[in-house]
């Protein structure tokens, strides 16, 4: 067989994208004040984010991502799909906690450099939606817009603060009251092509590791079907609460939020970290006080007999119908 330096061309690239994305800076928020600097779009983007999501904890030590083609690409993604009939199958307790840890969510990359740490340079950011959010309205907003954060000669540093942990985390998002300018000789050749640097996948790669099957591209990974994910920690027991069912998850993708939306669970990490959170605990709530309400009823009262005019011809015909039954 003659070899296949497509193939080796392929292997090639994908070894560089997986070197330059181990040799980035990744920006991890701290608890309190983060000043930040979000950067201008790099070469040939008119963006300075770029949306992507991810699918966690797969493989067999459950240490493997891959990102989400729905979430990055606006393209089918067969994990999704496989997860959103799970979770339309009312799943127990612990199979919403997988779906949890496999399911994707919207996040977006910035580029950006850490006021607090300029030694580290430019470094990519993961942002959830509601941050992302902020930002944009505080550039757009009608009332209050500043216009373009991240230019760098009139641009606004932000201050991204971080209250609390676990489940009572929260973010609040402002820019600065005045303008500062920041060294476009010293940052631009280090900005990070975002567009290249999310890797996605075919339908067909991304179903074969699904399905634990080994394509070029990736190592062979385990099988969750609905069957094994039903089995994962499964109790006898009913669980006390079952998360809504999902006739639409399309519907929960396009309002960004996640599929297993409205099934919080305060000891799930990704739960705890998740910037929907509150509002997932609150529509959990609401789902179940509607689960657990009881159905009005109305208690009946016999009517008194009906009081029957012409009793009489009443009894006389019945006579004759019980006649023509006995002559029949």
């Amino acid at each position: 067989m003659a070899l296949n330096l497509e193939k080796i061309k392929e292997n090639r690239r994908r070894a560089k994208e997986d070197a330059s994305r181990r040799n980035v800076n990744y920006f991890q928020f701290q608890s309190g004040r983060n000043i930040v600097r979000i950067m201008p779009p790099w070469e040939g983007a008119d963006d300075f984010s770029r949306a992507m999501g991810k699918h966690w904890n797969l493989g067999p030590e459950g240490k493997t991502s891959v990102f989400c083609p729905k979430y990055t690409a606006g393209m089918p993604c067969p994990i999704c799909e496989e997860l959103d009939k799970i979770w339309k199958t009312k799943p127990d307790d612990a199979t919403k906690e997988w779906l949890k840890n496999v399911g994707a969510s919207q996040r977006y990359y910035v580029n950006l450099v850490d006021l607090n740490d300029l030694e580290k340079g430019v470094q990519v950011g993961e942002l959830p939606k509601t941050v992302l959010e902020e930002l944009w309205n505080i550039m757009v907003d009608e009332d209050t817009g500043k216009g373009d954060i991240t230019d760098w000669d009139t641009g606004f540093d932000v201050i991204i603060e971080k209250t609390g942990k676990g489940i009572g985390t929260r973010y609040s998002v402002r820019a600065k009251n005045s303008p500062t300018a920041i060294s476009k000789a010293e940052y631009e050749s280090e900005l990070v092509n975002l567009e290249s640097f999310v890797k996605t996948e075919s339908y067909i790669n991304l179903k074969m590791i699904y399905e634990g099957k080994a394509p070029e591209s990736s190592g062979a990974l385990p099988a969750p079907t609905i069957s094994d994910a039903k089995t994962i920690g499964s109790t006898e027991t009913e669980p006390d609460y079952i998360a809504p069912e999902h006739t639409d998850v399309t519907n929960l993708v396009d309002a960004g939020l996640p599929a297993c939306f409205g099934g919080f669970n305060e000891d799930n990490d990704k739960c705890l970290d998740c910037l929907e959170q509150d509002d997932c605990e609150e529509k959990m709530e609401e789902e179940k006080a509607k689960a657990t309400t009881p159905i009005k009823t109305t208690t009946l009262t016999a009517d008194p007999d009906p009081v029957v005019e012409n009793e009489g011809e009443v009894d006389d015909l019945m006579a004759q119908l019980q006649d023509a039954i006995d002559m029949g």
